[in-house]
């Protein structure tokens, strides 16, 4: 195996904590994703380190692709484009929009009903 498995063609909107350490699978072989499980085992792949410094969504990169790592990039459009035509791409694309949009205003709004009840 010299190149990595693309688990899906859109991003993983993952909440993060402040002070913790991730490991960011880079083989795709993980069934952990986007995280690390150790299936990397035999493969010249190792897991990324992402440390968290604040308590945040982001966006890991699940087509294993990014020029920067463990984070999406956007590679996952021409990955789709180059694997799948351009249609599927589109789709991805508007998949990572929509998850990211919809995943960010579920965040903003529980961060907002937090707040208010404190």
């Amino acid at each position: 195996m010299t190149e990595p498995v693309s688990a899906r063609l859109f991003p993983a909107f993952t909440a993060v904590e402040k002070g913790k350490t991730y490991y960011w699978c880079s083989c795709g072989l993980s069934a952990k994703q986007p995280f690390c499980d150790g299936a990397h085992k035999g493969t010249p792949f190792t897991p990324v380190k992402y440390e968290a410094t604040e308590t945040k969504r982001v966006l890991f990169c699940m087509c294993k692709k990014t020029g920067n790592a463990p984070l999406c990039d956007k590679t996952h459009i021409k990955v789709a484009t180059k694997t799948h035509g351009s249609k599927i791409a589109v789709v991805a694309a508007l998949g990572a929009a929509i998850i990211s949009g919809v995943a960010y205003q579920i965040f903003s709004a529980s961060e907002q009903t937090k707040k208010s009840s404190k």
